[in-house]
């Protein structure tokens, strides 16, 4: 979709939403209305980024109103599965209808096998930022080093902590998946006491894994964060990114 189609129909669509100016997300970095999120979900840079992760699987939306709304059904009950290709607003299958009703979070759903094991570093209370940093490049070294992963990345969740994602060389079932990462990251909570696979306390980070399920899901990468407002992004280098970094506007811009 070119840059001019983009704008006709984000213009089209902010027409039918009400107030584009209605502030919809208030975080400690970023404030975004209606409008900001709406444009940044139409941009061609985001959509060619979102939309393979998108298309042809299930997805859970978080959309903002009143209240946060997590919605995994279309109006019919069914599941919601993007596909790529603009069919217009009132399509359950079509992305830009699901823009257009606030949706501020888009999450993959992982299904019944997974080509990847993905890890939630996710830091509690008083956790310092490079103390987060690091567990997380322990966690990454540590996947690395399974014989069937091709490769390793993280991605910064656009809250506290980062993903870590191990790609593998051949599928296998979610749940076997999650019960091997259990094994894997419980070497690491026995050396890091401020690490757990549980509940955390308020001065402990959480290698979470309870999400790696048939019906779980993880944020997209360049999806929005309703809580703060920033991007989820993939990381280049650990030591030199800020949680700045991942606002609309850099991502856009990068």
């Amino acid at each position: 979709m070119d840059e001019f189609l983009a704008g006709f129909l984000s213009e089209l669509i902010k027409a039918a939403a009400g107030d584009p100016d209605e502030v919809l997300v208030e975080g400690e970095h970023a404030k975004l209305t209606k409008s900001q999120i709406q444009d940044y979900y139409l941009h061609p840079k985001t959509r060619k980024r979102l939309l393979p992760q998108l298309s042809g699987r299930p997805v859970m939306l978080v959309q903002q109103h009143a209240e946060p709304v997590v919605r995994r059904k279309t109006p019919e009950g069914k599941e919601i599965v993007i596909e790529e290709g603009a069919k217009g607003p009132g399509d359950p299958s079509d992305y830009m209808n699901w823009v257009s009703q606030h949706t501020v979070e888009f999450h993959p759903v992982h299904g019944e096998n997974v080509d990847h094991l993905y890890v939630d570093v996710d830091p509690k209370g008083n956790v310092p930022w490079d103390k987060t940093k690091e567990i997380t490049k322990l966690v990454a070294h540590r996947l690395r080093q399974e014989p069937d992963v091709k490769g390793v990345r993280t991605i910064y969740s656009g809250g506290r902590g980062f993903y870590v994602k191990a790609q593998l060389e051949e599928e296998m079932g979610t749940n076997k998946a999650r019960e091997r990462l259990k094994r894997v990251l419980g070497e690491i909570t026995k050396e890091i006491p401020m690490t757990t696979l549980g509940v955390p306390g308020p001065s402990q980070v959480r290698l979470d894994v309870s999400t790696l399920h048939d019906k779980g899901s993880l944020r997209a990468e360049y999806s929005i964060n309703r809580r703060t407002g920033l991007v989820s992004i993939p990381v280049k280098s650990l030591d030199v990114f800020q949680k700045t970094d991942a606002t609309i506007k850099k991502v856009l811009g990068d």
